[in-house]
Order: C-alpha cells, then structure tokens, then sequence
C-alpha cells in the first residue's frame, strides 16, 4: 500500500477528526525513515505528522524528510523520545542497540522485518517496553496512542543454575 499526495491529505483529515490521538504532541523517532514515499518508513512519517505527533525522522543520509528535519543518528535525538519506531533490519540494528537503550523510550515499535532477539534482550535487560506491530496500521485502526506491551516477566532460570542453587525439583 503506497500513500499518495491525495492519501496524506485524508491522513490529515481523519487525524483532525481523530479523538482517539490523546497522545497527540507527543515526541516519537522514525529510526531508518526514509525520503522515498513507497518506502513504509517515509508513510509513517507522514502519518505520525498528520496524527499531531512531534515527530524525528532518522538517518544518516538526510537532512530532512517530509519536510522534518533529521536527526543523523540517535545520538543528535532530543532526550524525551517517547516512542521510537523501528524500520532498520536486525543486520543494521545491532551497532545501535547500545544507543536505543541508553535513549531510554518509554516504548520501542519493532515493524514488521525489523525484529531482533538481540535487541529484544537488551530492551528486556533495560526495562523498556517494545512490541512487535506495524505502526500504521496501529495509527489506521487508533490504536497507535494505547499499544502498550504489558511487562515482560523474567526469563527462566536455566535448569543448571536452579539445579546448582538447590531450586530444582523435577517432576516425572
């Protein structure tokens, strides 16, 4: 699904409409946005925009995208990034997981494609939440402003570690 000029337009409409945005102003990242309009990245941009979010494209190619200036890397964010949504593949997402947890979002949006383990470890690790959901159709369907992942609890403990500190007791 591509947006055209005539899609944006609506987008902007039915954002003005929209009484479910309450988060609307609120600061977000689009990490790996891009310029080209078919492209998912550059559609959430436009979309997010249109929703009344503050929005931050980022990638280091651009100075601007959607006629928002970008930021060229995490590091050039501004502290208070509330959500930052995720377009860059788990290849290139490693060199920056260090940089996305010490961002510190409140929520982090993994798209489709962009889902990483290691990533996901590092956020548990940290305590932000993410999910694994595509941030235009939480926008299409409102559900953008109340996606929140419940807290994850605690991975298990490894049978040889419960085993060793006498918490081990298999049933047969």
């Amino acid at each position: 699904m591509s947006v055209g000029a005539s899609d944006r337009a609506n987008l902007r409409d039915q954002a003005a409409q929209d009484d479910t945005t309450v988060a609307a102003g609120t600061a977000v990242a689009v990490l790996g946005a891009s310029r080209k309009p078919h492209r998912y990245s550059n559609q959430a941009v436009v979309a997010l925009k249109a929703h009344g979010y503050e929005v931050t494209p980022v990638n280091p190619a651009y100075d601007e995208i959607e006629g928002l200036p970008a930021a060229r890397g995490l590091a050039e964010l501004p502290r208070g990034i509330h959500t930052l949504t995720v377009y860059v593949g788990p290849y290139h997402i490693r060199p920056m997981i260090d940089e996305i947890v010490a961002l510190r979002p409140q929520r982090v949006i993994l798209n489709p494609g962009t889902e990483s383990a290691e990533l996901e470890r590092a956020l548990d690790a940290a305590g932000i939440r993410y999910l694994e959901a595509c941030t235009l159709v939480l926008l299409a369907t409102g559900q953008y402003a109340t996606a929140y992942p419940s807290p994850r609890p605690p991975p298990p403990e490894p049978i040889a570690a419960a085993k060793a500190a006498g918490r081990y007791n298999r049933r047969s």
